[in-house]
């Protein structure tokens, strides 16, 4: 960021010095309809750098204006008056911090951090520039490009937030349909299961029955959907069940009515 040079008054100090920025680079740069516009954060100190030149354009070196203070102030850029202190609740009471030693010149330069504490968005999206001035000598002073406040340099955009978000909801789909296909498998291969598997053996001994039941799913992020078909997958189990019961009863009654036969033929 250039400085811009003052052209107040001068007073009593010698009007062929005059005070410049040197150091003063925005976090970030950002293109808009009107060209490139520094970006600065709420987060990150701003490093300055201003001094005193004379008209050749050299530093000003000696005493004169040492321990005097280069005083900063957040003013709009629009309007170019100070951004005075707020005592709302979503503003920050003091809009420019300050950070040691203060600004205080030596040998004609001095180095200060700065940080706003107001961003664009709170100001209705105006822009701000910092404003510089030399205590005792109201002529020296100068004022930066003017720049725009965020809180956070990197933020994802919209387009990678719905690219990543689309992504999830794809992987949320697969996930579903290979799990119905799984259960629907499992319960295909229960039900059609061929009748020699089925028939109990033509003899008096007792058939066993299997009673286990399909052990429940555990939780994952398709819950619902796995609830669901695990209601259905026991339902079908049930009723392979139940149709195997009544298959034996059937079968039972059928070789009684058979020994009942042979019994009264051999008599």
């Amino acid at each position: 960021m250039s400085g811009q040079e003052a052209t107040d008054n001068f007073g009593d100090a010698i009007p062929e010095h005059r005070l410049v920025i040197t150091k003063m680079d925005a976090h970030k740069m950002e293109e808009t309809r009107n060209g490139m516009v520094g970006i600065v954060s709420t987060l990150i100190w701003l490093k300055t750098q201003v001094c005193i030149h004379n008209e050749r354009g050299e530093l000003v070196r000696g005493q004169k204006y040492d321990e005097c203070r280069v005083v900063p102030t957040l003013v709009y850029a629009d309007t170019q008056t100070r951004v005075e202190n707020s005592s709302r609740a979503d503003k920050p009471p003091t809009p420019l911090l300050i950070n040691k030693p203060y600004g205080q010149l030596k040998d004609g330069h001095t180095h200060l951090q700065v940080m706003p504490t107001t961003t664009s968005q709170l100001e209705s999206n105006r822009q701000f520039y910092i404003h510089f001035q030399v205590d005792k000598h109201p002529h020296l002073q100068v004022t930066s490009t003017p720049f725009k406040v965020i809180t956070k340099l990197k933020r994802p955009s919209r387009r990678t937030s719905s690219a990543v978000a689309a992504s999830n909801k794809r992987q949320r789909g697969t996930e579903v349909h290979t799990v119905e296909a799984t259960v629907e498998a499992t319960v295909e291969a229960e039900v059609e299961q061929p009748e020699e598997q089925l028939m109990p053996p033509a003899t008096d001994s007792v058939v066993e029955v299997t009673t286990e039941v399909v052990q429940p799913i555990e939780s994952t992020p398709i819950a619902e959907q796995l609830r669901m078909l695990q209601a259905k997958s026991n339902e079908h189990h049930r009723m392979f069940l139940e149709t195997q019961r009544q298959m034996q009863d059937i079968l039972g009654m059928m070789r009684q009515q058979h020994q009942q036969h042979q019994q009264q033929q051999r008599a």
